[in-house]
């Protein structure tokens, strides 16, 4: 997996990091969103997918990512929902006004 980028609007694309952080990132910031909400200090340290990283590192730093994860996790479902919801109701509202007017 890497990160790309355009600058064309997609005729081409340039790639910007092909590391493994890259899919880490994302989690990296529910962690630091997790510490900010509990109130820990950030610990600065590297994610890795593999199974001594998971039993060494997270022992120490899974209270900040489960809550990181968990308040990002229902902010962006409410957020998703809000939205998707707006845009049914201003479809229908759209579709019953043609029609309306169809039949006038």
């Amino acid at each position: 997996t890497a990160l790309y980028r355009s600058d064309d609007l997609g005729e081409s694309w340039t790639e910007m990091n092909s590391s493994l952080n890259v899919n880490m990132r994302p989690f990296y910031f529910a962690y630091l969103v997790g510490t900010w909400v509990i109130g820990a200090p950030a610990e600065d340290f590297a994610m890795e997918l593999t199974f001594e990283w998971l039993s060494n590192e997270l022992a120490t730093s899974w209270k900040p990512l489960l809550v990181g994860c968990s308040l990002l996790a229902v902010t962006s479902s409410v957020l998703g929902y809000v939205t998707v919801s707006r845009f049914w109701v201003y479809a229908v509202r759209k579709a019953r006004s043609r029609s309306r007017s169809k039949t006038k």
